[in-house]
């Protein structure tokens, strides 16, 4: 059975944020719009891993909110699973992490965090405990404009895995395909280039993935996979399998963690 992480609903988040938005302190400057494979037109260098995530509608905006500029885009993915991948591509030493919504990363000059199937950023111009404040402000208004019911569903393995003081949005990532996954497992791919549709959730620990849950469609990708990883390393890696509502998972413990 798998976890349901559920989004805080827009008002209570609201009361956490400590303010909230009137439409007419806001001025959008700019507005834009890209569909699909249109999101070339806004980025050259990223398209192809937001595409692979299942990207579909990006909204884009530069704002003035209380005399400082923010930059938000939000994006709008096939899935609440595909929203957290490419959040969690974009993360990284959040101080602090999941403190204000479940997921959300602060770093100096940008909040970022998932709402459904909404991946959202907003990045300020200044860095200031003020202008942090209006980020996160800002993206629970535009949250609240591109509502999404769609929830976030974390393996139990992964969220058991974790520390006790390990955040999901420091430690979680979610990749389903072969851009997204060469982030984190480079030194494996050419395990993953012979077979097709797959999903990994992993967790990372010290800069390398120390646990992963490989999903697969067919037994035999699994029965592929599995036997990559053993030949290499025979003996120290704990791999299981697991067959739940139809869903065929591999369970890793890489030799990292022993």
């Amino acid at each position: 059975m798998r976890f349901l992480l559920t989004i805080l609903a827009s008002v209570i988040v609201s009361f956490i944020y400590g303010q909230t938005i009137n439409e007419s302190e806001i001025t959008v400057k700019r507005e834009r719009a890209f569909v699909g494979e249109a999101l070339y037109g806004f980025m050259n260098g990223g398209s192809e891993l937001y595409l692979e995530y299942g990207f579909e509608i990006l909204n884009a905006y530069d704002v003035s909110y209380k005399g400082s500029l923010y930059s938000i885009e939000v994006y709008k993915m096939s899935s609440a699973e595909s929203a957290f991948g490419i959040y969690s591509q974009h993360t990284f030493k959040c101080r602090p992490a999941d403190e204000y919504m479940m997921p959300d990363c602060s770093s100096p000059g940008q909040y970022q965090s998932v709402s459904g199937n909404l991946y959202i950023s907003v990045v300020s111009e200044e860095r200031s405990a003020e202008s942090a404040e209006n980020s996160r402000a800002l993206a629970n208004h535009y949250i609240d404009i591109f509502k999404s019911s769609a929830t976030i569903n974390i393996p139990n393995g992964i969220l058991n895995f974790l520390l006790s003081k390990e955040r999901v949005s420091d430690a979680v990532k979610y990749a389903v395909g072969p851009i997204a996954l060469s982030s984190s497992l480079s030194g494996y791919m050419h395990i993953f280039n012979a077979i097709g549709d797959y999903s990994v959730w992993m967790v990372e620990r010290d800069g390398a993935v120390c646990y992963a849950e490989i999903i697969f469609r067919s037994l035999s990708d699994l029965e592929r996979v599995k036997s990559g990883f053993e030949s290499l390393f025979t003996g120290k890696i704990g791999a299981s399998v697991s067959e739940d509502r139809g869903q065929l998972s591999l369970f890793i413990r890489f030799p990292a963690e022993s």
